[in-house]
């Protein structure tokens, strides 16, 4: 995974400076998908859980330039968990920053692209079927946890205002919850989703 990221920003460096589609440069995205667990989320002391698919939105804005787009914007991702990570049946939702750089690799209505950029996730932990007055009013909520992201799509450009933009990435980004009984939870995860490009 470390040796794509390096191929993608290389690329990026190297990238011609011609148009990359056919829409105006400053565009907001508004996402929508699933958040898919790649392997079971790992807690303090060895401990495992399974974590299951669950639903995934954000919001972006990317600057192009040629044939990079800047990308920043906000993210949430949900996950059922259950097993000894979670002690108990819950939902962690994972919320944070994404800020990157996208490679678009050819001109035209349909753009594929690449992209590459690091992750600030805060993850809390809402604990279902519990007795309320055991859990905090905020729930249990972590550090902010830095990590990275990897993904390729393509965009379809309907109009000079206009895209879809379906895509998928993947994440790995470990956020730490204070306290003897939790730590750090390893996060690994793919997110397919489709973005609705609105141009300025």
């Amino acid at each position: 995974m470390r040796g794509m990221l390096l191929s993608i920003v290389l690329a990026c460096i190297g990238a011609p400076v011609g148009g990359s589609a056919q829409m105006s440069p400053l565009q907001l995205e508004a996402n929508v998908g699933a958040s898919i667990p790649v392997q079971e989320f790992k807690g303090p002391e060895g401990y495992e859980g399974e974590v299951d698919t669950d639903t995934s939105f954000g919001v972006h804005f990317a600057l192009t330039r040629g044939r990079l787009s800047w990308y920043a914007g906000f993210s949430e991702h949900r996950f059922a968990c259950s097993g000894q990570v979670c002690r108990d049946e819950a939902e962690i939702v994972s919320t944070g920053w994404d800020v990157g750089v996208r490679l678009n690799l050819l001109d035209g209505p349909v753009v594929p692209w690449v992209r590459a950029g690091f992750v600030a996730y805060i993850a809390r932990a809402e604990l279902l079927g519990s007795d309320p007055s055991t859990i905090p009013e905020d729930g249990y909520e972590s550090d902010r946890g830095w990590g990275y992201e990897v993904g390729a799509g393509l965009m379809f450009s309907l109009s000079e205002r206009f895209a879809l933009n379906p895509g998928v990435r993947y994440s790995k980004v470990d956020p730490e919850f204070a306290g003897p009984d939790f730590g750090p939870l390893d996060s690994r995860y793919i997110v397919a989703d489709v973005g609705l490009v609105l141009a300025f």
